[in-house]
Parts: structure tokens; C-alpha cells; sequence
């Protein structure tokens, strides 16, 4: 198996219509143009989620607690 990632929606589409791909993680307006594949199939994960954690902020480092700055 040979995993790519193919950032432009309009390209994985694209490759799956020409057949190039045989499967892909599409986004779910592209349903109507997958649907018009005769030989495609839709899987849908029931209860699949994606969280994400995101930390922001700044390290200030002091000359005071032994870092060079």
C-alpha cells in the first residue's frame, strides 16, 4: 500500500475519478462528485471523531535563573 498526502481536495477527487487512487479521505461536499463513480463505494466510521490540543504562549527565559539570553 502506497499512502500519499494530497493536500487540494480537487486532486484527490480528481485522481479517484481517473482512477489513479483507490481510496482517499474526502471532504463531504465532494459526495455528489464521488457518487457519479460507477464503481465507488462510501464508508462512513459511525462515532469517529478528532480532537486536537493546541498549547500557546511564550518561554521567557531570565539571565536571572542561569539561562543565557
Amino acid at each position: 500500500m502506497i499512502a500519499w498526502e494530497i493536500p487540494k481536495e480537487s486532486a484527490r477527487v480528481a485522481g479517484f475519478q481517473t482512477g489513479n487512487l483507490d481510496t482517499f479521505v474526502m471532504a463531504l461536499d465532494s459526495i455528489p462528485e464521488v457518487e457519479k463513480v460507477e464503481v465507488a463505494t462510501l464508508l462512513q466510521v459511525p462515532n469517529a471523531m478528532q480532537s486536537q490540543l493546541n498549547f500557546y504562549g511564550n518561554l521567557h527565559l531570565k539571565e536571572e535563573d542561569g539561562y543565557k539570553v
